[in-house]
């Protein structure tokens, strides 16, 4: 190799390391489950890798798509000619250009995809193995998106969200040690999309905050959010009195910056039988009996506010007993669809019990502030603070005081 094709060869390995990392780790996200099979299709051309007691055991290329199906508890694989292999315990498949993408159920991913056998549930489960940055992508559109972003002052709260995200993703590695993947896509961790949700303005926003996380005391925080405060964040501890308090998850008066949101207050009628069913549900499953009935409600007592005004425990009283549930679980006692409608939208609220001329529960009306568990940023807050002309680093330094921006890689 001459002189010149060896600098040209070196400098390309350099620039292709630098690359791979700007985008970050390498994350697994689970992005779907099926009793029995996947589709996948390539853009233009993918590689398949066939596992089997965890050896490679064949390499394909395909330009059409493939049937991923569960067969006897283990993997076969189909195309348009009949089955290719059976057998499999794992089936690993990538784009053959790395500009390239696979569509997964008509759902494009950047990345990898990793199918196997879901032996919990009895099916397959597909894992998008996806570098941070590009799973940031299909991550803040849905998470906050461009919606109400309507100038560029605002931007700066897509750059707020981003550096969120992010520390929340990069904190939460690892933490299920016993299942195949570090996240899921839901609400269960954040909601991810795929390739179809991304916007040019996030994607910017991700690119002038990459590598950025938050850390306090050289950890990475624990960077909750929510959709609305309804005038005041919550406490860690209070919404869920299991975890240790932070100090930089404090309650913060925001009322000037989010009120602005259609999701700042809130309004909930429900009958009699449809408190008694939510009721009824909720306890029945805290007590593990599907048959559970709370019987007829004679009240609902609020015992104890946090310094936000979030009910931190409400008293349940029927003709069968009395029951207490405190802080942001009272949301998910009170689904506003039954049996598994949506859960109120937050614990800041008041109620009137109206009765019957007999005295007894006939119906109630719920009033009530906020969307989401309190704690941390949020994010009607944070687009009003960047309209209001701060930067993502002072609204980040509001909702998570203390905490250092740092560049992480």
């Amino acid at each position: 190799m001459n002189r010149k094709r060896l600098i040209f060869t070196l400098v390309a390995l350099a620039v292709s390391c630098l690359s791979a990392q700007a985008k970050g780790p390498v994350i697994r996200v689970k992005v779907a489950q099926s009793p029995d099979q996947f589709l996948i299709v390539p853009d233009k051309e993918m590689q398949v890798t066939c596992y089997q007691q965890g050896k490679i055991s064949c390499k394909y290329h395909a330009q059409e798509g493939l049937t991923v199906r569960l067969d006897s508890e283990k993997i076969m694989l189909e195309q348009s000619g009949g089955i290719l292999e059976a057998g499999l315990d794992q089936v690993m498949v990538a784009p053959k250009s790395s500009a390239d993408l696979c569509n997964l159920n008509e759902r494009r991913y950047r990345g990898k995809l990793r199918i196997l056998v879901d032996n919990q549930q009895e099916g397959l489960l597909a894992i998008n193995l996806v570098s941070l940055e590009d799973y940031l992508k299909g991550v803040v559109p849905l998470e906050m998106g461009i919606k109400l972003i309507t100038t560029k002052r605002e931007r700066e709260a897509l750059k707020v969200q981003a550096v969120a995200a992010r520390t929340y993703a990069l904190a939460k590695l690892g933490q299920y040690p016993d299942r195949p993947y570090d996240l899921e896509s839901t609400v269960a961790d954040q909601v991810y999309g795929g390739v179809e949700v991304e916007e040019k303005l996030v994607n910017q926003a991700i690119g002038k905050t990459s590598g950025r996380v938050l850390v306090n005391s050289n950890h990475l925080v624990k960077a909750y959010f929510h959709a609305n405060c309804g005038g005041y964040t919550e406490a860690i501890e209070k919404a869920w009195p299991w975890k240790e308090p932070e100090k930089y998850l404090r309650p913060k008066i925001d009322s000037d910056y989010c009120s602005w949101g259609k999701n700042y207050n809130w309004s909930q009628s429900f009958s009699k039988e449809h408190l008694e069913g939510s009721i009824s549900a909720f306890v029945g499953q805290t007590l593990k009996d599907s048959t559970f009935h709370c019987g007829n409600l004679k009240d609902l007592q609020v015992q104890e506010r946090s310094e936000s005004g979030r009910i931190m425990l409400l008293k349940i009283i029927t003709d069968q007993g009395e029951w207490e549930v405190r802080s942001d679980s009272i949301r998910w006692c009170f689904r506003r669809a039954l049996p598994e409608g949506p859960i109120l939208p937050s614990t800041k609220f008041d109620f009137t019990l109206y009765k019957n001329e007999v005295g007894q529960v006939d119906s109630t009306q719920f009033n009530g502030f906020g969307n989401g568990h309190g704690v941390g940023m949020c994010q009607i807050g944070a687009i009003g603070r960047a309209r209001a002309g701060q930067s993502f680093r002072q609204i980040l330094a509001h909702y998570y005081p203390g905490a250092r921006l740092v560049k992480r890689y």
